[in-house]
């Protein structure tokens, strides 16, 4: 009976997956280093912008998805039903502003 553990047949294998996937890995290396430039510097501006607006920018993050329209509607429809009322009021205020376009003071 052969077997993986077997030494007869380990070695070609792996050779043999080994040329079949080094042109595609390859490939692909280009795209995976800029998609991981891309997340990693927005990862950087977000925390640089949460450092200086804490409250909208955490109200924004709570409504909008980083990279993903779909994730911003889930977000949004995730707030809708689990979120209270007075919560979801601040963070749509915060994020789109004033809908009356008057500010908290008059």
């Amino acid at each position: 009976m052969i077997s993986l553990s077997s030494q007869g047949l380990r070695w070609p294998l792996f050779d043999t997956l080994a040329t079949i996937l080094r042109p595609t890995v390859l490939a692909l290396l280009p795209a995976a280093s800029l998609s991981l430039l891309f997340f990693s510097s927005t990862l950087l501006t977000e925390g640089i912008s949460k450092e200086k607006y804490p409250e909208a920018y955490g109200a924004y993050q709570k409504r909008v998805a980083m990279f993903s329209p779909i994730g911003t509607l889930c977000k949004a429809v995730k707030l809708r039903l689990l979120g209270r009322e007075e919560e979801n009021k601040k963070i749509e205020e915060l994020v789109w502003g004033n809908p009356e376009g008057k500010s908290k003071s008059e």
